[in-house]
């Protein structure tokens, strides 16, 4: 709960699911964890299947796609 607007909040999945996928398929081990510890509680606008649809849209949830600023292999 924000306590500055006493609306309820949570971290926006993208921002937890993204890394974590990418960390744990790179053989990586990764725990979830908060300042305060319990369950994390993830902000309902940041799922695609909420009711006011906001994430079915959002840049982090499809980001789109975009082009290389130089063309070619960087080592």
């Amino acid at each position: 709960m924000s306590k500055q607007t006493g609306w309820p909040i949570g971290v926006w999945a993208a921002e937890v699911t993204h890394p974590y996928w990418a960390f744990t398929e790179a053989g990586y081990q990764v725990d979830i964890a908060s300042p305060d510890g319990g369950t994390t509680q993830f902000d309902g606008f940041s799922d695609p299947e909420d009711a006011s649809k906001y994430a079915a849209f959002d840049i982090l949830t499809k980001p789109p796609t975009g082009k290389y600023l130089v063309e070619g292999k960087m080592d």
